[in-house]
């Protein structure tokens, strides 16, 4: 009998301790920390053919014919006071990153580069509220570092507030730059988009001059160019002087 009672309580005392077992492992959780996205101090590391089939559903470079790798999403903050008059604002980039691999002509030699997708720009005041996003955006940039994003600020119309552009994508044979341009507009306090710039872009390499004129180089043949110089009048661009000219 007290054999019997001693079984008893033993296996009791296993049940209590298993069941307290399965608690303690139901109530524990692990902290899983939300992806962290890639920005521009992140280095870009090859992935192995698992990690490859994790990421991204969609190829965001799919309208630029290009397949990356592994694809990561992709953030890079800017900040720039535009203005003596005005508040330092936030500029963050968003969009995505990937490798890309290529075969020199001729050999099996493999190289790899990086490339940066810009589909969304917060702009905030620093530290403070949101006060403008971009989107619907979709450029390609080929790049070394992924801290070459080509976005740039600088006084397009020559108004006294600085203006910003983005890389739009690469160019042709006419060694052009496609590039997106918006500028300040200080009645409503937000940047507006210039078709004028961006048009000129899509055929010329543009640069803002030292006198505020902006040049546009355009190659025409295989060592000629075009040379055009614009400026900003009563808020509309206007061609001011055009010449050809010889690749030396």
């Amino acid at each position: 009998m007290n054999q019997y009672i001693l079984l008893n309580i033993s296996l009791l005392l296993l049940l209590s301790m298993i069941l307290a077992g399965c608690t303690n492992s139901g109530t524990s959780k692990k902290d899983i920390s939300p992806k962290e996205k890639i920005n521009a101090t992140t280095p870009i590391v090859t992935p192995s053919d698992d990690e490859r089939a994790v990421g991204i559903d969609q190829n965001p470079f799919a309208d630029f014919s290009i397949e990356p790798d592994h694809v990561e999403e992709y953030e890079q903050t800017f900040y720039k006071k535009i203005a003596p008059d005005l508040t330092e604002y936030q500029f963050v980039l968003h969009g995505y990153c990937g490798i890309v691999e290529k075969i020199f002509a001729g050999t099996n030699e493999k190289y790899q580069f990086p490339v940066i997708s810009i589909k969304r720009i917060d702009i905030s005041e620093t530290g403070g509220k949101l006060i403008q996003t971009i989107d619907s955006l979709n450029t390609l940039e080929k790049v070394k570092r992924l801290s070459d994003t080509d976005f740039s600020f600088d006084d397009w119309n020559h108004d006294g507030y600085m203006d910003i552009s983005l890389f739009y994508m690469p160019g042709g044979s006419m060694a052009n730059r496609p590039t997106y341009f918006w500028l300040w507009d200080n009645q409503i306090k937000q940047f507006v988009r210039n078709k004028e710039l961006d048009e000129v872009s899509e055929e010329s390499r543009i640069t803002l001059e030292d006198d505020h004129r902006i040049s546009a180089i355009t190659k025409t043949g295989a060592q000629t160019c075009c040379i055009c110089y614009y400026q900003f009048e009563n808020g509309k661009l206007v061609l001011i002087e055009e010449h050809e000219c010889n690749y030396s």
